[in-house]
């Protein structure tokens, strides 16, 4: 497949830049999620004080069991980061193109209700001072960046240019896929 490798388009030559940027902004969300989960005492009983924030579960939970759907967020963000920063550093933007538009739109979606989440939690008389309200502010910065950058690398990513067209390797698949017909 290295032969195969397709020159980057003006759009293209963006994406690790933004990979990195977004993995700055990454790191903000993991230690924003960090210091909440750091903060949590046990037994953490949230049954009711928590009905009003979009996200989190109104019934009894430990700390781990209360963030553990937002540490499979943080999780899915770095895998897609490293993941999309290997594709492009490997010449295969343009082969893998859909798969990452796909995987983009999810994580996007993901980190926007995790925002969300981060930001309504500070209607909560708990979240209201100290240091929970600057961990969960700063939780819901990470995440509104991250969500951010994943929106204009879904757009860098899914633009298809007139270089990628004449792209070898799309050549190559348009060949086969008229043989077989």
């Amino acid at each position: 497949m290295a032969g195969f490798a397709c020159p980057f388009t003006c759009a293209q030559k963006l994406v690790l830049p933004l990979v990195s940027l977004n993995f700055l902004f990454w790191v903000i969300s993991l230690g924003g999620l960090g210091s909440l989960q750091y903060l949590c005492t046990e037994p953490f009983n949230n049954t009711g004080y928590l009905s009003g924030v979009r996200g989190l579960s109104p019934v009894h939970l430990t700390c781990s069991r209360v963030y553990s759907y937002y540490w499979w967020i943080v999780a899915l963000e770095f895998i897609v980061l490293c993941g999309l920063a290997l594709t492009i550093a490997g010449g295969h933007l343009s082969a893998m193109r859909l798969a990452w538009t796909g995987l983009l739109a999810v994580a996007t979606a993901l980190c926007t209700q995790a925002a969300d989440t981060f930001l309504t939690i500070n209607s909560v008389q708990h979240y209201q001072s100290g240091l929970e309200l600057h961990t969960s502010r700063g939780a819901a910065a990470g995440f509104i960046m991250t969500a951010t950058i994943n929106m204009l690398l879904l757009l860098v990513v899914g633009a298809e240019s007139k270089e990628s067209a004449n792209c070898p390797y799309n050549k190559r698949e348009q060949a086969e896929g008229e043989e077989r017909a």
